[in-house]
């Protein structure tokens, strides 16, 4: 049902003569008695219409409607025929359907199609009028009528759209703070509540029995929207996620939907914008606190301005340094001793020899391979190393502490990264 607003009303007084103005007036107010039987015949065809939809919503819907559609029609008659009170004009109850229909979640384009329906319908009728079938109405002014009606659909349409668009954009934000204090809940461990996860679930659109990897990211070009690029993937193969920031990580709960995690993570591999690492919820949402926190350290001990996604399973002993970062800089104080304190490029040279040998199982021939040079050079050099280190690699626990001392070096675990080489 559509009506003018006050301010194209007021217009058109200077167009129309004042008694023209009384018969558009009288002709709206000669069809109240008749605006719930206007307005019934609008409902059903309505729901003829778009029978599909309308199959789908619940009963109390659809009477809403039935009883949404008599308001606008009587609302709109008596706005046009000027005996409406000034709480009581249509303007008011378009702004209120917009709301409403947005907090129903009722589609923009169907609110928009049954105005554009009711006010065809409610021509059909004024039509009527003029054919004698009703009352008598002279062609002037059903003209007019048609001008007045039609223009007023315009403004239906952008009265409900703004209001309809504010209350979604309200509830947008209501639903994101509502997700963001969730994740701040699980973040502090409360996914062992039976209460809150139960909320949780509901509010992040989660299964009960569905796998969930936390992950984190660390941005270090700090772009206003650092995780943008994860969720833009994830979007891409039908992935839900949900995103928290927390201090210089931004921390998030991905919902797998039966995914394979290592299928996830190649996907986000290929986008990846800065260091992140991901864990298996083990437990569910109950397991989320503890994947998030393994997933940080993970994250946290890849290099600065690397640009990878890892899995925590494959960063098991950086992450157990990165957890124990003082026992982490005595390690390697006490594993590489004089090592360390050599000049920069001796310091270098052998710690990548010392990489390369650990990865060969301490071969100096492989090792040599690897580093394009003599293998007479890789042994001299390893005595070097044992010398400085007073460790060997013919010693189980030696090689372990070395392997570590190398992991916590490329990891910064030292407060000095070591060569983009060096591993174990």
């Amino acid at each position: 049902m559509a009506a003018p607003t006050e301010s194209s009303l007021s217009t058109s007084r200077h167009e129309i003569p004042a008694a023209q103005r009384e018969a558009i007036r009288r002709a709206w107010a000669s069809m109240l008695d008749d605006a719930e039987i206007i307005a019934d015949a609008i409902t059903l065809e309505l729901f003829g219409r778009d029978e599909a939809y309308y199959q789908q919503v619940t009963s109390e819907l659809r009477e809403e409607v039935r009883t949404s559609t008599r308001r606008h029609v009587r609302a709109g008659l008596l706005t046009m025929a000027g005996l409406a009170a000034p709480d009581d004009r249509a303007i008011h109850v378009w702004r209120e359907t917009g709301r409403r229909r947005a907090q129903q979640g009722v589609p923009l384009e169907q609110v928009l199609n049954a105005y554009s329906y009711g006010a065809r319908a409610l021509w059909e009728t004024v039509l009527l009028q003029g054919s004698g079938n009703v009352r008598e109405v002279s062609a002037q002014t059903l003209i007019l009528m048609g001008q007045q009606l039609w223009s007023a659909l315009d403004v239906q349409n952008a009265t409900a759209c703004e209001s309809y668009r504010r209350e979604e954009a309200l509830l947008q934000r209501r639903d994101l703070q509502r997700q963001l204090t969730v994740l701040d809940g699980l973040v502090q461990g409360r996914g062992s509540e039976p209460d809150f996860a139960s909320e949780a679930r509901q509010v992040l659109s989660v299964g009960i029995d569905e796998d969930l990897l936390a992950i984190s990211c660390i941005n270090d070009d700090e772009a206003d929207q650092p995780t943008r690029w994860a969720e833009e993937r994830l979007e891409q193969i039908g992935v839900q996620s949900h995103w928290l920031q927390l201090g210089a990580q931004t921390v998030g709960l991905i919902d797998l939907a039966g995914r394979d995690p290592a299928q996830v993570i190649d996907h986000l591999q290929v986008a990846a914008r800065g260091r992140a690492a991901v864990a298996l919820c083990s437990d569910g949402l109950q397991g989320f606190a503890v994947a998030r926190q393994l997933a940080s350290r993970a994250a946290s001990s890849l290099p600065g301005g690397s640009r990878e996604v890892v899995d925590v399973r494959d960063r098991l002993p950086e992450v157990l340094l990165t957890g124990s970062p003082e026992a982490t800089v005595l390690l390697v104080q006490e594993t590489l001793g004089r090592l360390n304190q050599q000049p920069d490029s001796t310091r270098r040279m052998l710690l990548e020899t010392l990489g390369a040998l650990l990865r060969h199982g301490g071969s100096p021939t492989h090792a040599a391979q690897e580093l394009f040079c003599h293998r007479n050079t890789v042994i001299y050099r390893l005595k070097q190393i044992e010398n400085l280190t007073g460790r060997s690699l013919t010693q189980p626990r030696d090689r372990l502490m070395l392997s570590l001392a190398i992991i916590a070096l490329r990891a910064g675990g030292d407060g000095e990264s070591a060569p983009s080489s060096v591993g174990a």
